[in-house]
């Protein structure tokens, strides 16, 4: 005879959220041995331990933390686990996504404050290995499909019919006012990134994700009050006049093409910086030309 197991609706909340004794360890675990665990109240570690069992976030690697009048929050490394994890469920191990970073005008990252204290703006496009053959598999059988129906331009067509490849955008920005341990391009980054990640990935519980790799980077209430000396060198490595002069002849040419640009602080941009964006933007230029060439 048949036999039907029965499942206790608590049950299954224990196992979905932890039962209240393996919270309690998980919690004194963290007080003792999180960077930073120290500062917080039993109710604080308690309530990041319970986020870190539902979302599945390691608060021992610097996956998800706690911060302080905002509460638990999942780190980029974190997000980026989710992001490689659900990637591979839907294609397999060897599916992967890719973050492409670029610099990015004050209007796209949605800079609205004084231009001077504007340190760095980035954007960030998300695109993973599924989705794009997925993407590319229904473009080909539509251009045949169309190809076989007489069009006249049939891939022009399939572009109307298919859309945009799929890509997840994010931004992120920076400002020289703004008290922070990382370099001022990083934390624009970080910021992209986390932005992007919370748009192509599904982060459990609702957590945010946070734009730093640690508490320590995104909570300054413990350092707020240090001299700018002694959390990170105003710029290690400054632009000198040549580079500064190459810039700005690149940025008159992009005018010319109407190729859009960032502003660049040159007292806190190190020259590495400006030397990835000039890369950067070169291409662009050089795409445009080469496209004004070809239809004129």
């Amino acid at each position: 005879m048949a036999t039907t197991a029965i499942t206790r609706t608590d049950d299954k909340v224990i196992q979905t959220y932890g039962e209240s004794g393996e919270i309690l360890s998980l919690a004194k675990r963290i007080k003792i041995m999180v960077p930073g665990g120290n500062k917080l109240s039993d109710a604080e570690a308690q309530a990041l331990a319970q986020v870190s069992l539902v979302t599945k976030c390691n608060p021992f690697i610097g996956e998800i933390w706690y911060i302080p009048g905002r509460g638990p929050m999942i780190g980029i490394k974190g997000a980026r686990r989710h992001g490689n994890e659900q990637v591979q469920e839907a294609g397999g191990k060897d599916a992967y996504w890719t973050a492409n970073f670029s610099i990015a005008t004050p209007a796209e990252v949605g800079y609205i404050g004084d231009i001077k204290d504007l340190a760095a703006a980035w954007k960030v496009v998300i695109e993973d290995s599924v989705s794009t053959a997925r993407y590319q598999k229904m473009f080909i059988e539509t251009v045949n499909s169309l190809r076989s129906a007489g069009s006249s331009d049939p891939v022009g067509e399939a572009r109307e019919v298919v859309g945009k490849r799929p890509q997840w955008i994010g931004y992120g920005y920076s400002t020289i006012s703004e008290q922070s341990r990382m370099n001022k391009q990083a934390l624009a980054m970080k910021r992209a990134e986390a932005d992007g990640l919370k748009r192509k990935f599904y982060i459990p519980f609702g957590a945010d994700v946070a734009a730093g790799d640690s508490a320590q980077e995104v909570d300054s209430r413990d350092w707020i009050e240090a001299p700018v000396s002694e959390t990170e060198p105003r710029n290690p490595d400054p632009i000198d006049d040549a580079a500064w002069d190459k810039w700005l002849a690149l940025c008159y040419q992009a005018e010319k093409v109407e190729v859009p640009y960032a502003l660049v602080n040159r007292e806190t941009t190190t020259k590495s910086d400006l030397r990835a964006g000039y890369m950067e933007l070169e291409r662009f230029v050089r795409d445009a030309k080469e496209q004004e060439r070809v239809t004129a």
